[in-house]
């Protein structure tokens, strides 16, 4: 993680005009770029914390039909699915 990759993406947050435009910024930031994101977070958080805790979290839900940022951070895996399929 360079201090030009942090630099880079505050000036891309800050390029952003609306609070959703932010919060979608810094989510695809966090899913393709976490160590980016968590610098950068770390860094300025009291500018960034407001667009990635409520109420934008929550203006964001409210229109969640602009919004199509929905990957898997993980697979859920149990010890008694080994072998499983399908689930019934």
């Amino acid at each position: 993680m360079s201090a030009a990759q942090v630099k880079h993406a505050l000036v891309e947050l800050r390029a952003q005009l609306s609070p959703i435009a932010r919060y979608l910024y810094l989510r695809r930031l966090q899913l393709e770029a976490p160590p980016t994101f968590y610098s950068l977070l770390s860094a300025c958080t009291q500018e960034i914390l407001p667009d990635v805790y409520t109420p934008t979290v929550g203006e964001v839900r409210a229109s969640a039909a602009a919004v199509c940022v929905r990957r898997s951070r993980g697979d859920l895996t149990h010890p008694a699915l080994a072998g499983v399929s399908a689930l019934p």
